[in-house]
């Protein structure tokens, strides 16, 4: 459902992760291509963190369900990333402010679990980094 994906885009604080877990060292973005890789786009849009915005989408999302019902998800990240740690962490707490119902437990594991996860289609969300 796009407004899932557009409700939790809105729902990081991309200023904040950037000046405090990553120190200032990078910029937000602009898609999953970064700069330097075919297919990066300098006039991509960006999101920005706008919690009334997360919460329209996130409203509209299956039909208006998803809000009253919440979701409760595990995020897995690489043991020995805190930047990846204090990513999911900025989510996850952008994300119960913006509804209690919304939960995400985030999990430490090997990069081998990570991985199996995902070839076994178990893994709903993790950082990824280049």
């Amino acid at each position: 459902d796009i407004d899932v994906r557009q409700g939790f885009n809105y729902s990081q604080n991309y200023d904040a992760l950037i000046k405090q877990a990553l120190l200032g060292k990078t910029v937000q973005a602009r898609g999953p291509t970064v700069r330097g890789i075919m297919g990066y786009r300098a006039d991509s849009p960006i999101y920005s963190y706008d919690p009334k915005k997360a919460a329209e989408h996130f409203k509209k999302a299956f039909g208006g369900k998803l809000w009253d019902t919440g979701f409760t998800f595990t995020a897995y990240v690489q043991e020995g990333t805190p930047q990846g740690t204090a990513a999911l962490s900025a989510l996850q707490q952008g994300l119960q402010r913006i509804n209690p119902k919304f939960k995400m437990k985030i999990q430490s594991l090997p990069w081998a679990s990570i991985s199996d996860k995902l070839n076994n289609r178990e893994k709903p969300a993790s950082p990824l980094t280049y």
